[in-house]
């Protein structure tokens, strides 16, 4: 029998009434967070313990391998060099064209949304391999095509002018292939930002970019930070422009070098490789820390009602220019290489001559009667949707819970949830093969394991999509839901889910892109039952079959493309019915 002491509830009936105030949706977020800790830490700690615990004692020998390896100090500096130069410039475009095309009269109507998305629909390996045919030095259609014009002015170049194959030419690919993924969170923060903020001050005499500097960008500061952490996260990761223009130029990067250490050393030297990524994850931590405190102070523009659309910002004589550099970034990133990827598809071998006698379709037939390239692509496609879904649904659920709470727990969560943003996906796959290929779980290569793998890997990402999203929806809203007797379950789905729509479907589309492209991972975690088409993309590089590489990126593209129009057309029009 339990009492009372000088009136307070016992311990036990305290936990009674907490058990009883528990709602459906918050027994159901405490298992996500549970399945997030497990899915997360299981294998990584797993993997820890391994590289500094030997015969139950602490090892750091690895630190020391790690600074012994050759030209190390150049890899870090090559690093930080292209991502300090590449990530604020990508940034600064993802900005300017968000707010082109939700806040001004350059939009062109819904295709403005997709036009800036055009690039993510295009592998990365794809469209750096289209890049790689229109600029190489001496071979480049695009080169040889600037010479042959040149030359009859009497300009003779042997090569050149571009050259892809050097510090510009790395840069500018990171720079066109990371902007997409800052202009998710932009343009869906912009699209939800109350426009009267901006109406006040262009009434009180401030002009369109002044108004831009001092309201628009201050009013979206959590959506801005979000994204340049997730164009960090995917600057850490990117492999295929390091695997392809970085080996040519012989700049080497870390992701590279991990992948080396993981790969071409026998035994895999995972010590050393587990130790460079604690580089990334210091890096990272510190970006997600400041996020952390920028969504909670609470000083930027939040949704605190059903809003409309406001009147769009005149630009005047800078309409056509905005419209034409919004073209022409789509024009580089994704017309120029896909027409460089079809070029190069209908030849037999790489040949930069204009002969139209010597094209045919050989190579997408090889494409479309070959078993393995239907199967890698139909479960790369399948795998994307059944993950990019899955992770956002747990996204949305972890950042509605880190912004409800702030207490050791809710710390817990946000770095579990960050840190294999700071992991490569080489030692996520290992990680996973030795947490679980072997007894008693015995699924090596199984769909279950590369799903799992990729929702892991791309968790942070999704994270910082739904964090976005979630810190723009005002509390008023959710407390007057709240007060009005809805629970947390209900409130979530017939309230903060409609307004947070547009960022999940755009972190959907995200994550889609990058589970159904995944290179890395795939390599390891792929079976004989189980093949994905970023393996497959990066084994033709690997043996040289360029021009069959070209055929299946194209057919690659266009399916990417349709699956992710297909998605945002969903969220507007859900959108346009909320």
């Amino acid at each position: 029998m339990t009492t009372t002491v000088a009136g307070r509830p016992t311990i036990a009936q305290r936990v009674v009434g907490r058990v009883r105030n528990l709602s459906l949706f918050g027994v159901f977020a405490g298992l996500v967070t549970a399945g997030i800790v497990i899915l997360v830490g299981y294998p990584l700690i797993s993997t820890l313990v391994s590289v500094f615990i030997s015969d139950g004692r602490l090892d750091l020998s690895a630190f020391v391998e790690v600074w012994a390896l050759p030209n190390i100090g150049t890899v870090l500096l090559n690093t930080f060099v292209v991502l300090a130069i590449s990530i604020p410039m990508s940034l600064a475009i993802a900005t300017l064209f968000a707010w082109v095309m939700e806040r001004t009269d350059a939009r062109i109507g819904w295709a403005s949304t997709v036009l800036p998305l055009i690039p993510l629909m295009i592998p990365s390996l794809a469209g750096t391999v289209g890049w790689i045919a229109l600029t190489s030095g001496r071979a480049g259609l695009l080169n040889v095509w600037i010479r042959d014009f040149l030359g009859i002015f009497g300009i003779q170049m042997a090569e050149g002018p571009f050259e892809i194959y050097s510090w510009g030419g790395l840069i500018f690919l990171y720079v066109l292939y990371i902007v997409p993924f800052g202009y998710l969170s932009i343009s869906s923060a912009l699209r939800n930002l109350d426009p009267s903020l901006e109406e006040a001050a262009r009434v009180n005499g401030s002009g369109v970019f002044r108004t831009f500097w001092t309201v628009t960008l201050p009013s979206i500061k959590p959506a801005l930070v979000g994204a340049f952490n997730i164009q960090l996260i995917i600057g850490f990761a990117m492999f295929s422009i390091p695997a392809t223009v970085g080996v040519s130029a012989e700049i080497e990067l870390l992701s590279l070098r991990i992948y080396r250490l993981l790969t071409f050393a026998y035994p895999p030297d995972t010590d050393v490789a587990v130790v460079l990524s604690i580089l990334m994850l210091l890096v990272v931590a510190l970006v997600g820390w400041w996020q952390i405190r920028v969504n909670r102070t609470k000083r930027f523009g939040t949704i605190g009602g059903r809003i409309g659309r406001g009147s769009a910002v005149e630009l005047g004589r800078w309409r056509g220019v905005a419209r034409f550099g919004v073209l022409f970034y789509i024009a580089a990133t994704s017309i120029l290489p896909f027409l460089g990827l079809i070029f190069l598809s209908v030849q037999g071998f790489w040949s930069s001559s204009f002969d139209v006698s010597k094209y045919s379709l050989k190579n997408y037939a090889a494409m479309f009667q070959d078993p393995e390239i239907q199967r890698s692509l139909m479960n790369s496609v399948m795998f994307g949707i059944q993950g990019g879904l899955i992770v956002m649904v747990v996204a949305t659920i972890v950042a509605m819970y880190l912004a409800r709470n702030s207490g050791f727990l809710a710390k817990v969560v946000d770095n579990v949830s960050r840190l294999p943003a700071t992991i490569p996906h080489l030692v996520v796959a290992v990680a996973f093969v030795a947490a679980f290929a072997g007894p008693p779980f015995m699924l090596s290569g199984t769909s279950f394991i590369l799903i799992a793998a990729y929702i892991v890997m791309y968790l942070p990402q999704a994270v910082v999509s739904a964090n976005s999203a979630v810190a723009q929806v005002g509390n008023d809203i959710v407390e007057a839901s709240y007060v009005s007797g809805a629970g947390q379950g209900r409130t979530f789905f017939r309230v903060m889910l409609p307004l947070i729509w547009p960022g999940f479907i755009s972190g959907f589309a995200l994550c889609f892109v990058l589970m159904a492209g995944e290179l890395t991972g795939s390599a390891i975690l792929a079976g004989i039952n189980t093949p994905v088409i970023g393996f497959t993309m990066i084994k033709m590089w690997l043996n040289g079959s360029t021009t069959q590489l070209a055929a299946l990126s194209v057919i690659v593209s266009v399916v990417f493309t349709v699956v992710t129009l297909l998605a945002l057309l969903i969220g507007r029009r859900r959108q346009r019915h909320a």
